[in-house]
């Protein structure tokens, strides 16, 4: 919400200012022509121009109280200086390409696996510091801290004397702390470190705090505010003290946590910690990494200022990039970790011309595959990410849920607009990182009921593994609970109430009490996903991540994938390049992008791929069509009368809770009456089915639509298939109501007037199919019964969304065209498995039709939905697809 405050006070400047900018005086434009060299018009122009500019730098009347007797003898009126400074040179500094302070750990392994060599390739005087330890598996590693220089100076001795050797690097990763280099003069408030407003000389300034002053004030503003990560930090109860600082902004991108940058006249809020020592710093500097510089700032603490530092935004030197693969190393001594890892920006030379296997994506799925795939410690894996390994407390905190689902790391589609959404168009938000989706997403790891997985079957026929039984196995490899004792004296508390059951297994399909798990470490207690569990712990030369890279094309030849043509970004701009798969190559692109890429490489609906132009190599219909996504709608009941909030305890501690959750679960057992059930599956049963797809669709996707209608008018019948998930939020009741099995279906494709440089076009055609809405408006009515006819009556429910006057079926109808989201975010279906004469585009062993060599191995092989999130049954589709491809070769 920082951001759009942000414009709103833009916009209000904006009116508040004439329409016309004030006519410049006579002098000024007289003092810009001799400045600046420009005809009297262009000067008038220029002043126009620079005053109405709500973006432009405005120098700090302390700044300009510094520099004002040399300026004006020289011309300049504060005006003028200030549009001085955006012609401005920087102020060179001597780190032209990398941190010259960047120090990293080289392993001591094969040619260079003694000190010895280390120093006759480095060319160091003396032989460098070494550290020991040990790495997850128990083996005993070894490595020596190197500048900068010396790293450079290992590589090429080894250019020279062994090419095919690359040296493990790992980047110290801790914030820059050179006071002088990284910001010359004290700044937020008094002068900014801002090339452009950098003095010439700071002989009249006494630079304090100094490089090694302690104790020191640390000013925050971002999480190390937060007491709970600073004590877990540094290992005691912090005392912080309110503060602010001068001359900063914070930046935001869509969740909580803020950048500082330089902006002088804006105040920034936050908290100051008085820094003991070394140890303390060191600390600090690794939690915030390479990404942060320490500078200099006043901070202001009501009754005092002090001279004090804070970490901003590194926005000058360029991280060091580290080519090798991801592990995980304990180093003995203060018992610290050192993460390594790359961003895989390999240059061409280092990528083999052939691969056993080629992945396409590095998200849920393609990291799973690829590990399973490579850990014999033989088969050759490349794996092809879009985006970038990324670090961010806004990925790795539990507490941050779906704080990274913005824009920094997901792609910028959007849908087509809806007809039957008012004609609203939806953000499309899929992952763009190393992790995928898995990296953004809110963690819940919930699977379906038996049913939704035994009718995947159904369309395979008798005898297919793609069922609850065949799947279970896979469900139980990826997920291990483990429960606090706290956590288990809370579960035990439901046994006291009678008549709850207790599921063997939350993905048993049944009602009742069981364990809600998330996807999360239990010992870092972080965000577990893709890139944790299946890439930083794995250290095998047969398994690479390729980043920032674009695969534009599968390469066939005779109707066999034979690899991938892609773009990878380069400073210099795209560079044009292609790897052979000498076995398979396996899309695990998702649901948005994976049919994309199959139609771009002539694998799809034939006149599509006529209209944008692209010749024909298989003729298969079904890619792109039937998606889905669970559509989902915002409400609100406010419970007047609760000041505590639900939870376990309350089980056994309140015998007035416990008798209102006894007759809420028996309300919730029964959810919306056995009629309705049958009445809106007889509806479904009568529709047209054909006629709710696109004009023009094949028969053959027809047909399997069909089949899924069919199907799902025997789950809407079944007491064992969810239709209904309520999430609730505690005291306000508010929850988000989702659908867990719609019944439209929608299309990803290509853009056919520019197929390989724009994203594919996504459109949801939600409520297409009228029993959505039936279902929708269904489940409307049953939550405002569970608020107003159990005994949550008593606690005075209030209700806000909907309307307390939405009532009516019309009504509520209208209601969900405005408000629904067709997009819970798991999108599914687009290169169903199913038989081909029903749309499929994979068989059961998840090989696309009519292509050797290629699988899709995603979310979107899915043919229908299941009740529940989807990120648990990716995993699980990715565990088995890897058996079923190392069971062909």
């Amino acid at each position: 919400m920082e951001f759009l405050n942000e414009l709103e006070t833009m916009a209000r400047v904006a009116t508040q200012q004439s329409e016309e900018p004030d006519t410049p005086h006579h002098d000024d434009i007289k003092r810009w022509q001799s400045l600046f060299g420009l005809s009297y018009s262009q000067a008038l122009r220029e002043i126009q121009g620079h005053r109405s500019d709500l973006s432009r730098a405005i120098v700090s009347d302390s700044h300009w109280d510094i520099v004002r007797a040399k300026k004006e003898a020289e011309g300049f009126n504060k005006e003028a200086y200030e549009y001085a400074t955006r012609f401005r040179a920087p102020k060179p500094l001597a780190i032209p390409t990398a941190n010259h302070h960047q120090s990293y750990l080289l392993r001591l392994e094969g040619l260079i696996d003694n000190l010895a060599i280390v120093k006759q390739a480095s060319q160091l005087t003396k032989a460098p510091p070494i550290f020991h330890g040990t790495d997850d598996n128990g083996n005993p590693v070894s490595f020596c801290k190197v500048d900068v220089t010396a790293r450079n100076n290992i590589i090429t001795y080894l250019s020279k004397h062994e090419p095919r050797f690359q040296p493990t690097f790992v980047p110290c990763h801790i914030a820059a702390k050179d006071l002088s280099t990284a910001s010359a003069h004290p700044t937020l408030g008094i002068d900014a470190t801002m090339p452009q407003f950098r003095l010439s000389s700071a002989d009249d300034w006494i630079l304090t705090p100094a490089q090694s002053q302690y104790p020191v004030w640390y000013f925050f503003y971002g999480t190390l505010a937060d007491p709970t990560v600073l004590g877990r930090l540094l290992g005691v109860e912090p005392s912080y003290e309110d503060a602010s600082v001068r001359g900063g902004i914070l930046k935001t991108w869509g969740g909580k946590y803020k950048v500082l940058i330089d902006a002088p006249g804006g105040i920034v809020h936050g908290a100051a910690f008085l820094v003991q020592d070394q140890d303390q710093e060191d600390t600090l500097r690794c939690y915030e990494t390479e990404k942060y510089e320490v500078v200099r700032c006043e901070i202001d603490m009501r009754d005092k200022k002090v001279k004090g530092l804070t970490f901003r935004r590194e926005a000058y030197l360029s991280a060091a990039k580290c080519d090798a693969v991801g592990t995980f190393v304990r180093l003995w001594g203060k018992g610290s970790s050192i993460k390594i890892l790359l961003n895989a920006r390999y240059p061409r030379s280092n990528l083999l011309s052939s691969y056993d296997y080629v992945i396409v994506g590095a998200g849920t799925s393609g990291l799973t595959v690829a590990d399973r795939l490579s850990a014999d410690g033989k088969s050759t894996v490349l794996v092809i990410e879009n985006g970038q390994i990324v670090d961010s407390p806004r990925i790795s905190q539990v507490y941050s849920g779906v704080a990274a689902m913005g824009p920094t790391w997901s792609y910028q589609i959007n849908s087509v607009r809806q007809p039957n959404l008012n004609n609203r168009s939806t953000s499309v938000v899929v992952g763009k990182l190393v992790g995928g989706s898995s990296a953004i997403n809110a963690m819940m790891t919930i699977r379906g009921t038996s049913d939704d997985y035994d009718r995947w079957g159904s369309f395979l026929g008798n005898g297919s593994t793609w069922s609850w039984e065949g799947l279970l196995p896979y469900f139980k490899k990826i997920v291990d609970l483990i429960l606090t004792l706290s956590e288990e004296a809370q579960f035990e508390a439901f046994r006291d109430i009678p008549g709850v059951e207790f599921p063997p297994d939350s993905g048993s399909g049944k009602a009742g009490v069981y364990w809600f798990p998330t996807f999360m470490d239990p010992e870092r207690v972080e965000r577990s996903y893709a890139r944790t569990g299946h890439f930083d712990l794995i250290n095998r030369t047969n398994f690479e991540v390729l980043t920032d890279s674009k695969v534009t094309k599968i390469l066939l030849e005779g109707g066999v994938a034979t690899g991938v043509s892609f773009e990878q970004k380069a400073e210099n701009g795209t560079a044009i390049m292609s790897v052979k798969a000498k076995k398979e190559v396996i899309i695990a692109a998702g649901a948005i992008h994976s049919p994309q890429l199959l139609q771009r490489s002539g694998i799809g609906p034939s006149a599509l791929l006529d209209s944008a132009g692209i010749e024909t190599i298989v003729d298969l219909p079904g890619v792109g069509q039937n998606f889905h996504d669970h559509p989902m709608v915002f409400t609100n009941y406010v419970l007047q009368n609760f000041t505590v909030h639900p939870n376990p305890v309350d089980m056994y501690s309140n015998q007035n809770f416990s008798a209102w959750a006894q007759e809420v679960w028996r309300v919730n057992k029964t959810v919306i009456a056995p009629d309705t059930f049958e009445e809106i599956a007889s509806k479904l049963e009568k529709l047209d089915h054909a006629a709710l797809l696109p004009n023009g669709t094949d028969l053959t996707v027809i047909a399997g639509y069909k089949a899924q209608m069919k199907n799902m008018a025997a789950a809407i019948r079944s007491p064992n298939t969810a239709f209904y998930n309520h999430v609730l939020t505690g005291g306000s009741s508010s929850g988000t109501i989702v659908d867990l099995h719609p019944l439209s279906r929608g299309t990803v494709n290509i853009n056919v007037t520019d197929p390989f440089a724009s994203e594919p076009v996504v459109d949801y055609r939600a409520l297409t199919n009228p029993v959505d809405l039936d279902i929708m408006v269904e489940i409307l009515r049953f939550t405002k019964r569970y608020y107003f006819e159990t005994r949550l009556r008593d606690l005075a429910p209030r209700q806000v969304q909907p309307p307390e006057y939405v009532n009516e079926p019309d009504d509520l109808k209208g209601f969900l065209r405005q408000n629904v989201n067709p997009s819970y975010f798991h999108p599914v279906g687009t290169c169903a498995m199913m038989p081909r004469e029903l749309g499929g585009v994979v068989d059961e062993r998840l090989e696309v039709y009519g292509v050797e060599n290629l699988r899709v191995v995603d979310a979107s092989i899915m043919p229908v939905l299941v009740g529940a999130n989807t990120c648990q049954t990716t995993y699980a589709i990715a565990e088995k697809a890897a058996d079923l491809i190392k069971a062909d070769v």
